[in-house]
């Protein structure tokens, strides 16, 4: 004859049934899955399929929030105005930089951003961020640069 556990028995006296937990039953806090609503024969809905029923409608809804932004909502003012600010952000930047071929070259093109700037044809900001892939460009020439100088040395050492 086999006698439940104590611990078993202790649960079954303090903790009501419905209280209890058991195999089938998900931990506080974690809800159960929503019933599914989908056809089983329908084809499976994707994420670029909301997205493309997003995009299509995008100016739509920009047209109707800009309306109501206009007739003083202050949220649809909000969102515009994010909107717009992400814009003017990530807009890219129209500047010719010299071209740069060797480290010698960095100077001339740092140069044109500092005169660009002072002449207003580019913001602070803007020269900032056109400095940081003109930097990485930088490394990138001096590494180049320094391995032709090893390897030249190396060819000369071996003579």
């Amino acid at each position: 004859m086999t006698h439940p556990s104590p611990r078993a028995d202790a649960q079954s006296r303090t903790v009501p049934p419905s209280r209890r937990r058991s195999a089938a039953r998900r931990p506080a806090g974690i809800p159960a899955p929503a019933p599914s609503t989908r056809a089983p024969d329908a084809p499976p809905s994707t994420r670029a399929d909301a997205d493309g029923l997003l995009e299509a409608a995008a100016l739509a809804l920009m047209r109707k929030t800009i309306e109501m932004a206009l007739t003083g909502d202050s949220r649809a003012m909000r969102l515009c105005h994010d909107r717009d600010a992400a814009l003017r952000e990530n807009r890219p930047i129209r500047f010719t930089l010299p071209e740069i071929t060797t480290p010698a070259d960095f100077p001339k093109a740092t140069l044109a951003i500092l005169q660009a700037v002072a002449t207003d044809e580019l913001t602070p900001r803007e020269a900032a961020e056109l400095s940081k892939p003109l930097a990485a460009h930088m490394q990138a020439v001096a590494l180049a640069d320094l391995a032709e100088r090893v390897a030249s040395l190396e060819q000369a050492d071996d003579r």
